[in-house]
């Protein structure tokens, strides 16, 4: 019974952190087109048919629907065509008021927006989300406090790049390429990246200080997940003991926020140059079941610890999906502001080609680029799939029938 229902944690971890990290972006672009006035014909949470709906004061229709995935919000017009025919562009007072007595969303149609507010709104989103990532991380330092770390080595593998270096047992991580290494994610964020590029570390050996150069090594392993993942290694055991966690004040807890949101920010976009570059795959990247393999598997080992009470771990599992989850919503936010016709990035540059030329782009080139652009982004997403059930070890099960 019990592998039936930690099973079930994949994909129901999935649905709790992607629904939440999707709504959140979403509801960006709803609050950013009713500040310009602009007509929503419904805003629903999941796909599908409705389940239950409600209208508010502006004739918005807000739906829950059967496939708890997500959602997306529907501004009357917003592909250029208006649903409201008899007066399509005429946002004057008096029709205004005649929407008032009738059924239809009341404001304007997207496309009266100027490009400007449009791309305020595209923008909307992804600032959302990382408005989500600031406040749980904020939140997660107020109240749990911001733990600081002293990393040491316990073992050093033969034959790896630390062996070949002059790194030692017992040494203590100070900073690991320049970065503060208080922390053992800290450390390893440097370390994955760094596959065939070397990394500078500073130690401290009793009462010296040593500065040491390793290049990672690209290997193959599992996480604590059980997770294969293809990553940069250097050959050490680490022991982490936590020396300090201060609860931070609203103030210092804001600025940690943001801190730790632009910090995942810039590792996002190492890790898109790498790939350019050719210094990592693609397969680096991680889609819906690389997050369903993450988020079922931090709740199954979470609730799989013993000798620790349920509540416990309950209360440990609640903050480590409040933690994906903000992790999660900057990577949704900084994906969607790539430059692509059918993501918010895209979305920009075409209004902000409107705006320069005073016109936007012929019809029939939009429509091409966004069909090449689902193209590739269908498979892209095929690609890093195969990628991700593969490091599951779900082919290997396959293959073992």
């Amino acid at each position: 019974m019990w592998s039936i229902a930690s099973t079930l944690l994949y994909p129901l971890m999935f649905v709790l952190v992607i629904s939440v990290v999707i709504v959140i972006h979403e509801l960006g672009h709803y609050w950013a087109g009713r500040y310009f006035g602009a007509a929503v014909e419904s805003f629903s949470m999941g796909f599908g048919g409705s389940i239950f709906e409600v209208k508010d004061k502006n004739n918005t229709r807000w739906r829950l629907n059967w496939l708890p995935l997500g959602g997306f919000v529907n501004f009357v017009g917003e592909g250029g065509v208006i649903e409201n025919e008899g007066h399509p562009h005429d946002t004057d007072e008096a029709v205004l008021r005649d929407e008032r007595k009738t059924d239809a969303p009341i404001g304007r149609p997207f496309m009266d927006l100027s490009a400007g507010a449009r791309n305020v709104v595209a923008l909307a989103g992804p600032f959302a989300n990382f408005i989500l990532a600031i406040v749980v991380f904020a939140g997660l330092a107020m109240f749990l406090g911001n733990s600081v770390e002293e990393v040491k080595v316990a073992g050093i593998t033969e034959n790896s790049p630390a062996a070949a270096s002059d790194l030692q047992i017992d040494d203590i991580f100070l900073t690991v390429n320049g970065r503060q290494a208080d922390h053992r994610s800290v450390i390893l964020e440097e370390i994955k990246l760094s596959a065939g590029t070397p990394v500078d570390l500073q130690m401290r050996r009793g009462e010296d200080v040593v500065d040491l150069t390793i290049t990672p090594r690209r290997e193959t392993r599992k996480n604590v997940l059980g997770i294969k993942e293809r990553t940069g290694m250097i050959g050490v055991e680490m022991r982490a003991m936590p020396i300090d966690r201060q609860k931070l004040g609203p103030i210092r807890a804001v600025g940690h926020g943001v801190e730790e949101t632009f910090g995942t920010i810039s590792t996002s976009i190492e890790m898109l140059g790498r790939i350019l570059t050719g210094k990592e795959s693609l397969q680096q990247l991680s889609g819906p079941v690389g997050i369903a393999n993450v988020a079922g598997g931090m709740a199954k080992s979470t609730l799989e610890v013993e000798g620790v009470s349920l509540q416990t771990r309950l209360t440990a599992l609640l903050i480590q999906s409040i933690n994906l989850i903000a992790f999660i919503s900057v990577a949704v936010g900084f994906f969607n502001l790539i430059p692509l016709p059918i993501l918010d990035g895209g979305v920009v540059v075409l209004n902000t080609y409107e705006a320069v030329t005073g016109k936007g782009l012929p019809e029939e080139i939009v429509l091409k680029t966004k069909f090449a652009t689902v193209i590739l982004l269908a498979v892209l997403a095929i690609f890093i799939t195969v990628g991700d059930i593969e490091e599951s070890g779900l082919l290997e099960l396959f293959g073992g029938l």
